[in-house]
């Protein structure tokens, strides 16, 4: 799956052959990033349009969404991490969500794995993710994931890609639709992986990743 982001708005026109609808998000974003760094002019609209002329070196980006061919106007990575994860303060230093934006998590089972993985990506504890699942969503399992009657069907890892990249374009994903083999999880617990989070309901597949975790010392 490709995460589809753009420096310019030619840049992507360019690249669609058809008519992409966009949303302006940038201004109001831009102001938000004046606040976390002068915290003392919030609601003093005057004071926060003085000191924008400050933040003019900073560019947009052009987020790219398939699934609702809607290209969205944002802050670029660092800015929009910066502003995104500013209520984490000081719960989470910015010293350390830079270090944390490093790591990347593995997450094998996306019903409850889901939820982690969510949560993960919302306190930005990591960067990037491995998804893997190899079922589809069915009704029954709308009793425990944030999910509703248009993802009916869907794979469960495209259901999670969609859902972290709408909460943060930044992250990197990586999902592995037929699940966790014997096959590819050397692949899908790599020498890149920091952490694992396993809630499968296969017994085997449990002691395959475990042993492929401690192989790692992950």
């Amino acid at each position: 799956m490709q995460n589809y982001i753009f420096q310019t708005s030619s840049e992507l026109n360019s690249y669609f052959a058809r008519e992409v609808k966009v949303v302006d998000l940038f201004t109001k974003q831009l102001k938000e990033l004046v606040v976390c760094e002068n915290p003392g002019i919030k609601n003093n609209e005057s004071k926060i349009s003085e000191r924008l002329r400050a933040f003019d070196h900073v560019e947009s980006r052009y987020i790219y969404y398939p699934w609702l061919n809607t290209a969205y106007r944002i802050l670029p990575e660092r800015e929009f991490i910066m502003v995104r994860t500013n209520r984490n303060q000081l719960k989470i230093t910015r010293e350390e969500q830079m270090e944390l934006s490093g790591k990347k998590i593995a997450v094998a089972g996306l019903s409850v794995g889901n939820a982690v993985a969510l949560t993960c990506a919302m306190e930005r504890v990591c960067g990037a993710f491995h998804l893997a699942d190899y079922d589809r969503l069915e009704l029954s399992n709308l009793n425990r994931l944030r999910a509703g009657v248009p993802d009916y069907d869907l794979p469960k890892t495209e259901m999670a890609y969609r859902q972290l990249l709408e909460l943060d374009p930044y992250l990197e994903l990586k999902t592995f639709d037929e699940g966790v083999t014997e096959e590819n999880v050397e692949h899908f617990l790599d020498d890149s992986v920091d952490a694992l989070v396993e809630v499968c309901d296969n017994i085997e597949l449990k002691f395959l990743l475990r042993k492929r975790a401690k192989e790692l010392k992950i």
